[in-house]
């Protein structure tokens, strides 16, 4: 009864390629309606991780305003002239989604993406909170994200006069202008 054998077992390990990403899963920035001015996306300890280092490349990275939460006059920008010639820009026509492909280095990549900014120029925007997904393809997987999240300080802006779609003055110079037109 003092037998023993001996066994031997292969693991064949399969690699699975992991995708590039963000260095984060989720943010928050703040947006402050009463200066408008635009804020940045990415800042810059914000980076991209390749743990497959597969080239150290990307072939493309998105950048989208999620529905439903989209505001009139949400936009996110771009500074196009940080673009390399290695790297095309597309974007939406309403400004609520960025496409930058083209096989380039990350490095480069992450150099334009941490021009993108968010804005919202309308008068009495909405506090709810808006979001953005970032994608990014590494040649084989799309990363998973990450997302950020956009909080709205909001301010209670004075009286304003539109015509149409189109803002025209405060409200004494609208008053101004409907009294001219009435007694004119």
């Amino acid at each position: 009864d003092r037998q023993s054998s001996m066994a031997y077992i292969v693991v064949n390990l399969i690699p699975v390629n992991d995708p590039a990403q963000y260095n984060f899963t989720s943010k928050t920035i703040f947006f402050n309606e009463a200066n408008r001015d635009p804020v940045m996306v990415f800042k810059a300890n914000d980076s991209i991780v390749d743990p497959d280092k597969d080239g150290g490349n990307l072939t493309y990275a998105t950048v989208t305003l999620l529905w439903p939460v989209i505001h009139e006059a949400d936009m996110l920008n771009i500074n196009s002239s940080s673009i390399p010639s290695s790297l095309y820009l597309a974007d939406s026509s309403n400004r609520t989604h960025i496409n930058i492909s083209g096989v380039a280095s990350i490095k480069n990549y992450e150099d334009v993406l941490r021009t993108v900014t968010f804005v919202n120029t309308r008068f009495d925007s909405p506090p709810t909170q808006r979001r953005i997904i970032v994608n990014t393809f590494d040649g084989r997987n799309d990363s998973i994200g990450p997302e950020i999240i956009i909080n709205i300080t909001t301010t209670d802006d004075p009286p304003i006069c539109f015509f149409g779609d189109d803002i025209v003055g405060n409200i004494i110079y609208c008053i101004n202008i409907l009294f001219v037109y009435t007694y004119a």
